[in-house]
């Protein structure tokens, strides 16, 4: 009677354990079909799932909350965010950063460099420097216009400005069909390659506050007017730098009142000569 009870008590917990062990049996199962199923798929059935996870990954999770801007002076904040475009709620991943900061460099000329990043999960970075007007050239409808070094046009100015003084002038050719974001765009480019070049020379010396006009009307004698005094001969503009260098060598030569012409024409790296002829 006692073994037939041991008997009995071991096929009740034989019973008793079945279904857990068919439970654990069929979950694994569940995932060794699945397994199965993954590596029957072809490469690029998976490529596509994983597109699509990673597009409702985007959708639903990686939405911009916040916009940073930085190295802006003359433009705020505000007026970035509101002319890229970008807005909270966007979708961060899917974002056109090339369409936005073209449309800044174009609507807000003032800017020179835009680059925008993004910073998971939800930011976007813009990030910008500013160009500063480096003189003004008159238009062929008659207005004068502030450029950059690199001759991009930043803005129509008035004669009467207070800040129109505050750049030198460019003269001997003119601007055609001026586009406020766009590079000049010269009757003469001749001309205009003269004047960007001994622009450079000007700003290379920090002579920008002190030349009011840059002259190219004669090629052959591109001429520099300093201080409203002093009007500096540089002949064709070659070695245009080094002649305004050995120029302000000279100026310490002169009285502090002089005015006249500083011819330094024939001034070179290999042989440097000034003639002062004053005003009568």
């Amino acid at each position: 009677m006692a073994q037939n009870k041991r008997h009995t008590q071991k096929n009740h917990r034989r019973r008793r354990s079945s279904p857990r062990k068919q439970r654990i049996s069929g979950r694994s199962g569940i995932w060794l079909q699945l397994n199965r199923l993954r590596k029957r798929l072809p490469v690029w059935a998976r490529l596509c799932i994983l597109a699509v996870l990673l597009l409702l990954l985007s959708t639903f999770c990686f939405r911009v909350r916040n916009i940073e801007v930085s190295g802006n002076q003359r433009y705020t904040t505000e007026q970035i965010t509101e002319t890229c475009g970008f807005s909270t709620g966007d979708q961060l991943l899917t974002l056109n950063r090339t369409q936005a900061a073209a449309r800044l460099l174009v609507k807000l000329p003032f800017l020179q460099q835009v680059c925008i990043h993004r910073r998971l999960p939800g930011t976007v970075v813009i990030e910008v420097a500013e160009s500063t007007a480096s003189a003004v050239v008159l238009s062929d409808y008659g207005t004068w216009w502030m450029i950059s070094s690199d001759g991009k046009l930043l803005q129509e100015i008035d004669d009467e400005d207070p800040d129109f003084s505050s750049y030198p002038l460019l003269t001997g050719t003119e601007v055609t069909l001026p586009v406020s974001g766009d590079l000049a765009e010269y009757q003469d480019t001749a001309t205009a390659d003269i004047l960007y070049k001994v622009l450079d020379g000007v700003l290379a010396c920090g002579m920008q506050t002190t030349v009011e006009t840059i002259d190219a009307s004669d090629l052959s004698s591109v001429t520099v007017l300093y201080d409203n005094r002093l009007t500096v001969e540089l002949g064709d503009a070659s070695d245009a730098e080094y002649k305004l260098l050995y120029f302000l060598a000279v100026l310490d030569s002169l009285p502090a009142d002089a005015s006249g012409v500083v011819d330094v024409s024939f001034t070179s790296a290999l042989e440097e000569q000034a003639i002062f002829h004053p005003y009568e």
